[in-house]
């Protein structure tokens, strides 16, 4: 089976029912737009069920505007979620809202950095303030702020999101780490679980492979989920991808250790 059969198949095979408790919070509303993060799209469906008959098949990056909210709830991937309708190309149906996100994605062949990315399809939103330790924070539309510190040996890049779950999260710092080539692809999954394991990565950009040591790290605070870390390590070189819940904002942190 190739990778995109596989990734088809995990999308449909791997959603089971869960209970109201384990869903976490909606932040949109009908009107809301929307945009799918699935690397392979998403089908639209009939019904509010993975075996329900498709409609068409929604491509990474498109826009759907949220037509009703259900109550219908499952897992897919590690990603707890609801069922949604949806209009896109002037068809109705439901797509899981697990592979959804309210900022548009990143473009899959790279923006030119985070910083681009922000520019070209968030948008700036009012001046700079100050940060720490000399940083500045620049506000961009969609209720986001981006930070940045450097040193001899590292960089850190820090994106704050207003109203936004940490699977939403995962799936918009996943797709800036693929195309800036910071060690992660695809098939990179959101973590259940503390885990340890090997992979070799091989960069887009020549024929350079990394063999690594993947770490990650799940934290709970009343039960649900609070702090994901996924740490890459190639013999002290680092690339670090930190999720933090805050409130109804949950902190994006880049580590990168060369």
């Amino acid at each position: 089976m190739n990778t995109r059969s596989f990734i088809a198949a995990t999308l449909i095979a791997l959603c089971i029912p869960m209970t109201a408790a384990e869903a976490p919070k909606r932040f949109y509303q009908k009107g809301t737009s929307l945009y799918v993060y699935a690397i392979d799209g998403l089908n639209l469906r009939e019904k509010p069920d993975a075996s329900s008959d498709k409609i068409i098949t929604i491509a990474y990056g498109e826009k759907v505007v949220v037509e009703a909210l259900t109550q219908n709830t499952y897992r897919s991937s590690n990603i707890d979620g609801y069922w949604v309708q949806v209009n896109c190309r002037d068809k109705k149906g439901y797509l899981f809202d697990g592979f959804l996100c309210a900022l548009p994605a990143p473009d899959r062949a790279g923006d030119g950095g985070t910083i681009e990315y922000a520019q070209r399809k968030l948008g700036k939103r009012g001046e700079p303030k100050a940060g720490k330790n000399g940083s500045t924070i620049q506000g961009y539309n969609y209720d986001v702020e981006i930070s940045s510190e450097k040193s001899e040996i590292s960089y850190e890049l820090i994106l704050t999101v207003k109203n936004i779950r940490m699977s939403e999260a995962f799936l918009l710092g996943r797709a800036l780490a693929i195309s800036q080539d910071w060690w992660f692809t695809e098939k990179d999954e959101f973590p259940a679980a503390d885990r340890q394991y090997k992979e070799t990565y091989k960069s887009t950009k020549g024929e350079i492979s990394y063999d690594l040591l993947v770490e990650t790290t799940v934290e709970k605070s009343a039960g649900a989920l609070s702090a994901v870390n996924i740490r890459k390590d190639c013999d002290g070189y680092l690339r670090l991808l930190s999720l933090k819940q805050k409130g109804d904002s949950v902190v994006i942190t880049f580590t990168v250790v060369d």
